[in-house]
């Protein structure tokens, strides 16, 4: 058997990894060129996008580990590449690759991107100083104001009335008549939020009067008509003038006004999570993602910036990769460098620290966030250390709590890696391994709580990383219920509760102590009491009053082929009626409404 292994070794081609690996361990004054194809994935037919590799990739330290994991074949030029000549211009010929992945390639091939040097360090000067305080928006509201205060901060008039606008311009276009005021409007937006917490499988049913799903104050603010009209028909933009190369244009002015009132409004710190939020969504967009594991699993995705207790900053829709309008870096990468641009723009003299997942954080992103003095923490794929040899293998027969870190000192990055339950790694530019905190965790040699040491830089990351998911479970815990069938009724709908969401979190930041619920219904009841209108009348009346001995003593016919109308029974519609009354009936309810004939 080990001879057959042995032979296997030396047989099977070379993975993306393990030729990386390779190349970056050749030592040569001479550079040359080389360019590595890689085979299609072995689970090629996986659809899910939560290694979100990208196929025209450039940079190995953005592969995924369907993409290491692939055979490889090496291209090298045979002349060195130097400042005089273009790489460009170079004609690529075949070398042969190692069969033995334990040997050195050839060296004719050596690797461009320079590698960072690490030694064993630790973080002595964070790329910003930190403040602990937080920064509230210029504003006159305090505990005393009432809950709508806040949330008309968010949703204002003029914002209200471009959604009127355009809503009832679609309508028109589609030759409805509409007539939508700023007062409709707002109680359509309280209807949507009651709608949240008081659920009801249909929406018809708010409107019944039957005792089980009765609701009074729904019924006496709006028709449902009009209820029915206005989501039929609610737009965010002008149709007309679309833009082609957006696949996000239809609510794209309805992001840009929200995005702007957060950043105006937002109760600023220090420190802020980077991180994707999924939007429900199960019908048929060329946007819609499938992300296995995630508690959404279907779905628009939608990168947001939020703070600690689930403040939204910033967000934006994914649109694949042709929506990263930076190509020179990677996908994450140009989702961190926006959101950075945004939080310089709006607060230039205030230095941030940024918290992202693995899929945002390499060497590169680090270095160029420590030159715009901009803090960054994140975990960390092994393929994106830029070539920090800390240990891995021999870290899973280590005790909880051991640690091994390194520092890069000419881009003052710092690397760790920690053993908890599993294996951590970590790269910052702002925090290290001191002070050593402690964390608590339950040993079940000793059947008890133990306390094992754990470095600064994971503890601040556990503490400041979770905003984004502050922000999913405040928004899922009373989302909009109210569902339609246009693909951009789920993003307004989840638009509008971040707007409420924000409102509530901006309350709690002056004083304000309602919780998540209490202030959703405050605002849902104030919305529909204050711009709601008590209907003149129930509903459309029927017409037909014809006597009842009219109907017991003439001869009726049914008659066929009639205008199609409403029966006067069952009130489904139908083609025929009575010959004398003109009443529309159906055969099953002529004799209900002709007893004894």
């Amino acid at each position: 058997m080990s001879n057959f292994n042995d032979y296997w070794e030396r047989k099977r081609p070379l993975t993306v990894h393990e030729l990386l690996a390779e190349l970056e361990n050749i030592e040569d004054d001479n550079h040359y060129k080389y360019d590595v194809y890689i085979t299609p994935p072995t689970d090629a037919g996986n659809d899910t996008d939560e290694d979100s590799g990208e196929e025209d990739c450039q940079d190995p330290d953005r592969l995924n580990h369907n993409q290491l994991d692939a055979e490889a074949e090496l291209y090298i030029n045979d002349k060195p590449v130097t400042e005089e000549n273009n790489v460009e211009d170079n004609t690529p010929t075949t070398s042969s690759i190692p069969s033995n992945p334990h040997k050195k390639v050839r060296k004719a091939t050596s690797v461009i991107q320079e590698r960072p040097k690490w030694v064993v360090d630790d973080l002595e000067n964070p790329i910003c100083e930190n403040w602990s305080e937080s920064f509230l928006p210029p504003i006159s509201l305090g505990a005393e104001n009432h809950s709508l205060d806040f949330f008309e901060l968010f949703m204002p008039a003029q914002l209200v009335l471009f959604l009127v606008k355009h809503t009832v311009q679609y309508a028109g276009s589609k030759n409805r008549q509409l007539t939508v005021s700023v007062e409709d409007m707002y109680a359509f937006l309280g209807i949507l939020y009651v709608s949240g917490y008081n659920v009801l499988p249909r929406r018809r049913m708010y409107w019944e009067e039957n005792d089980d799903v009765q609701n009074r104050l729904i019924s006496t603010s709006m028709r449902r008509k009009t209820f029915e009209d206005i989501f039929r028909n609610l737009h965010a933009a002008d149709n007309s003038v679309l833009d082609p190369t957006d696949r996000m244009a239809k609510v794209r002015p309805l992001i840009v006004a929200l995005n702007r009132l957060f950043m105006d409004y937002a109760p600023i710190e220090q420190s802020i999570s980077i991180d994707e939020s999924m939007i429900p969504y199960f019908g048929r967009h060329g946007c819609k993602q499938f992300i296995r594991g995630k508690p959404i699993r279907f779905g628009f995705k939608s990168w947001v910036m939020a703070t600690r207790l689930g403040y939204c900053l910033q967000f934006n829709l994914y649109q694949g990769r042709r929506g990263n309008d930076k190509q020179d870096c990677g996908l994450g990468e140009s989702v961190v460098y926006n959101f950075a641009d945004v939080l310089q723009t709006h607060f230039e003299n205030l230095k941030f620290s940024l918290f992202f997942d693995n899929f945002f954080t390499s060497v590169k992103l680090l270095t160029t966030l420590g030159e715009r003095r901009i803090g960054g923490t994140g975990t960390v794929r092994v393929n994106r250390t830029g070539n920090c040899n800390l240990p891995n293998d021999q870290y899973k027969k280590t005790e909880r709590g051991s640690y091994n870190h390194k520092i890069d000192e000419a881009n003052n990055i710092f690397a760790v890696r920690w053993k908890d339950n599993s294996i951590v790694t970590l790269l910052s530019n702002q925090y290290g391994v001191k002070p050593l905190q402690s964390a608590a965790r339950y040993s079940a040699k000793e059947k008890k709580k133990v306390y094992i040491p754990q470095p600064n830089v994971v503890s601040m990351y556990n503490k400041y990383m979770g905003g984004v998911d502050q922000f999913d479970n405040n928004i899922a815990t009373y989302r909009i219920s109210m569902r339609g069938k246009k693909w951009c009724m789920p993003i307004i709908m989840w638009m509008f509760d971040t707007a409420m969401n924000n409102a509530w979190r901006l309350a709690r930041n002056v004083g304000k102590s309602l919780d998540n619920l209490a202030f959703r219904r405050e605002v849902g009841q104030a919305l529909l009491k204050k711009y709601g209108k008590l209907p003149l009348r129930h509903g459309p009346t029927s017409s037909y009053s014809y006597p009842l001995a009219a109907r017991r003593n003439t001869k009726h016919i049914i008659l066929t082929n009639q205008l199609r109308r409403r029966c006067a029974v069952c009130k489904s519609k139908t083609v025929k009626a009575c010959s004398t009354c003109q009443v529309p009936l159906h055969d099953k309810c002529f004799s209900a409404f002709h007893p004894n004939n």
